[in-house]
């Protein structure tokens, strides 16, 4: 037979707090709100656990929100993401690992543009810009330049070579800067 106990408590500011249990699972669930603009999940279970962190704020043009999701599993595999969505701009980005594979994504939706950036090995980084019919626009690859910041180079969806940009490192923008 299975028995979920919860928990509820409620302050006065308007935050809460809730935590259940769930006897035959095993699974935990924790759920907080501050009263005023972040939120707070965390699942454990057997298999693994998720923690999501959610925060909401207001601009003179609409909200933003952002939230950020740790997760792992007992294959030893442990994933971060993050959204935020704030008017004009929707970003997405992942980092996850799988013994020892690691990836990292990020994706940009922007005016009518798709915008993914992929982990293309250690210090490298490919990028894709596509239109809302998914034609490529252009690509673009981003390498770290150690102590001196970023190369990137642009070609256009044919492959010729359409640009390309250096990113410095200033005056204490890192250990030896």
């Amino acid at each position: 037979m299975s028995e979920t106990r919860a928990r509820l408590i409620v302050w006065s500011d308007g935050a809460y707090a809730c935590q259940t249990h769930d006897s035959r699972t095993g699974t935990r669930m924790l759920i907080q709100y501050d009263g005023q603009a972040a939120s707070r999940r965390c699942r454990v279970a057997r298999d693994g656990f998720e923690e999501t962190v959610t925060h909401r704020s207001t601009l003179a043009d609409g909200v933003v929100l952002r939230s950020t999701t740790l997760s792992g599993d007992r294959r030893s595999t442990l994933a971060w993401s993050t959204k935020l969505a704030r008017p004009g701009l929707v970003r997405r980005v992942v980092a996850r690992r799988e013994g020892t594979r690691a990836t990292w994504e990020q994706r940009d939706s922007i005016a009518g543009l798709e915008v993914v950036y992929r982990r293309d090995g250690a210090g490298r980084y490919a990028g894709e810009v596509r239109d809302r019919t998914g034609a490529l626009v252009w690509r673009s690859t981003w390498e770290a330049a150690p102590g001196r910041g970023w190369q990137g180079t642009y070609t256009t969806p044919d492959g010729r070579p359409a640009g390309s940009v250096s990113f410095e490192r200033g005056p204490g923008s890192g250990p030896d800067g």
